[in-house]
């Protein structure tokens, strides 16, 4: 026992969640209140009673719902949308209230109106003079990472990410196991990751160094995760460990399904922590930072195909930006060339692999070489249907859709100079921990 108590010492706490949430799409309340009307003009200053809160459906998103127990016939006449926006009263960041308030009450009247209405700024607080800020993921999936402290109870379950001076600490939730379970069974959104930034040096942040942090990071996540992820609700402190600052928005969360990744839940702290700084230097340019929004955001659209040939064409959209990405000007007139002369750039190979057979199949009934001159003229048929060719089998353009997801992951790795393991959508049936070194680990890159 005392031997664990010491283990226990020496173990850091895991970072706390400044907001949390119990049930797959249960809404989080942020603020129950006074709130003042900042929308039309003749509303100026107005003040409702109300509250603030994230909920996840139909999609993630912050509003606030307001009540006017006495209305006036002006009120009446605007049909409760004579309020457009509203702002909380305080600038303080309380704490997260309770479910129950997320509706306000107020006591019968013969008319009492409800509506709900936007915010007029989706930040609350002071923005400067940060020691640190906390964040949180939601739909993240759980990694096998170093050991943290959740009261008297270890877990492997945070990942570390470096670069130019800052550090990000990423926990799982105290609740992260159950919510998976919840996730699998039921789908929806649960938050399941806290992150806390600070600087190395200690010197004080800002609002809008946090926000480009930010961004990154959830750009980071959706192309770890094959999915958006957040990050959502951030909270930055004082150097008393006092909130002063938040953001109230859901910037991009996809519902939870199961989704290929090239990450792996065993080997994934050393895939992240690796490809952390190499993939913050590409984005640190301003040229590279747009074609990487460009590429994983439609990467992360098309890695779940409710309609197989519409993720096709999101992911050959990825495929042709890190092609001009990787070629310049001027770029081969035909596609398959240029797709031809990208993976050979980087290093990945051009044959079909034999766990795609449909798609081999139908490379070899039409004679095509590889590949890339496969997907060329898949990418055709499927922008451009002619009712006089037979459409292509379905399970060949599933094959289709593994190959150019895979040729996504691989470049965009290869771009960020990463040189370690990854998970390969390619091979079927794998288990947890089976994964592959890249490609051009062993092959040179020209």
């Amino acid at each position: 026992m005392a031997e664990f108590q010491r283990l226990l010492a020496d173990t850091p706490p895991a970072v706390e969640p400044f907001y949390s949430h119990s049930q797959s799409g249960q809404p989080i309340v942020l603020y129950a209140g006074p709130l003042e009307a900042t929308d039309p003009v003749q509303e100026l200053g107005r003040v409702v009673r109300g509250s603030i809160a994230l909920s996840w459906l139909p999609t993630p998103h912050v509003d606030a719902r307001f009540v006017i127990g006495r209305p006036t016939r002006s009120d009446l006449v605007a049909q409760m949308g004579s309020i457009s926006s509203v702002r909380p009263v305080t600038t303080s960041i309380l704490p997260q209230r309770r479910a129950r308030d997320l509706f306000p009450r107020t006591r019968a009247r013969p008319i009492t109106i409800h509506a709900t209405t936007a915010l007029s700024s989706h930040e609350v607080g002071t923005d400067h003079g940060f020691a640190e800020a906390r964040f949180h993921l939601a739909n993240f999936p759980l990694i096998h990472g170093a050991s943290v402290r959740y009261g008297d109870v270890l877990r492997r379950a945070r990942l570390t990410f470096r670069w130019a001076g800052w550090t990000v600490d990423l926990d799982e939730t105290p609740d992260s196991r159950s919510a998976q379970e919840s996730l699998e069974s039921r789908g929806g959104y649960r938050l399941t990751h806290v992150g806390r930034i600070v600087r190395d040096d200690a010197v004080l942040f800002d609002a809008g160094q946090l926000r480009r942090l930010l961004e990154a990071l959830g750009y980071f996540y959706a192309f770890a995760a094959g999915a958006r992820c957040g990050p959502v609700l951030p909270v930055a402190f004082d150097a008393s460990g006092h909130a002063i600052w938040a953001m109230w928005r859901a910037p991009g969360v996809d519902s939870w399904l199961p989704r290929f990744m090239w990450l792996d839940r065993h080997h994934g702290r050393a895939q992240l922590e690796s490809l952390f700084p190499s993939f913050m230097s590409v984005w640190h340019d301003a040229a590279a930072e747009l074609q990487l929004r460009k590429v994983i955001h439609y990467y992360a659209a098309s890695n779940l195909p409710s309609s197989i040939d519409a993720a096709l064409v999101l992911a050959f959209v990825a495929l042709e930006i890190l092609e001009r990405w990787t070629l310049g000007t001027p770029l081969p007139r035909d596609a398959d060339t240029r797709l031809r002369n990208t993976l050979t750039r980087h290093g990945i190979p051009r044959s079909i692999p034999p766990s795609l057979p449909d798609l081999a199949a139908v490379k070899n009934k039409n004679s095509w070489t590889d590949g890339p001159k496969a997907l060329t003229e898949m990418r055709h048929r499927v922008a451009h249907p002619d009712p006089a060719v037979a459409e292509l089998p379905i399970s060949a353009r599933m094959d289709a859709w593994l190959l150019v997801t895979g040729y996504i992951e691989l470049i965009v790795l290869a771009i960020a100079q990463y040189s370690g393991d990854y998970r390969n959508r390619l091979q079927r049936d794998l288990w947890v921990g089976q994964v592959d070194a890249v490609p051009w680990r062993s092959r040179p890159r020209t």
